[in-house]
């Protein structure tokens, strides 16, 4: 796109003259933060290996003892929750694929993105809210997660979750329905 039409100029006024020619502004400019996240990683990868890691991974294995309290990568405990909130194996396993199969089913569900316009169903309130609702959700969970699988923990990691899977089921069809009638209500008006 750049390449075709060029860059945008900061006073909008259309002209060909002010636009930015793509080389030498955007390829520094590239060039330099990629040097900068490159070097990031590489202090990190080269002189501090461990800070990311967990401090029981330095504590030798004993086959004989079982550690007390297991838990997963942080981006995973969401979902290790989810397991943990159902009393049977198999339904727990079924609860979490599902968990992780709704997240990639987002642009499907989503009735109104597919529909209307993507900028009335995100400036929605109810859209709004619904996306600090599940991202709270979210957070609780992998606080619930990284816990022990102890009382007070997994009634709420059951509550989470089933507030989490009706976001999905009840919530985001809702917000669909009522936004694509305000939408076509809009559209009748005019």
């Amino acid at each position: 796109m750049l390449h075709t039409d060029g860059s945008s100029e900061p006073l909008l006024t259309g002209s060909s003259v002010l636009k930015i020619s793509f080389h030498p502004y955007f390829s520094y400019k590239d060039a330099f933060i990629f040097t900068i996240c490159l070097g990031f990683f590489g202090v990190l990868l080269f002189y501090m290996p461990n800070l990311l890691g967990h401090s029981d991974n330095f504590i030798p294995a004993n086959p004989l003892v079982t550690p007390a309290h297991i838990v997963p990568e942080w981006y995973f405990t969401p979902f290790y929750a989810i397991l943990r909130a159902c009393p049977h194996k198999l339904g727990g396993a079924i609860g979490m694929f599902a968990a992780i199969l709704m997240l990639f089913a987002i642009p499907f569900t989503i009735l109104s993105e597919l529909t209307l316009p993507v900028a009335i169903a995100r400036h929605s309130q109810a859209h709004k809210l619904g996306f600090w609702t599940f991202i709270g959700i979210f957070f609780t969970l992998i606080f619930l997660g990284s816990n022990a699988a102890a009382e007070p923990y997994v009634t709420a990691s059951r509550f989470f979750t089933l507030a989490y899977f009706l976001y999905f089921l009840v919530w985001v069809p809702f917000i669909a329905v009522i936004t694509e009638k305000k939408f076509l209500s809009n559209k009748t008006q005019k």
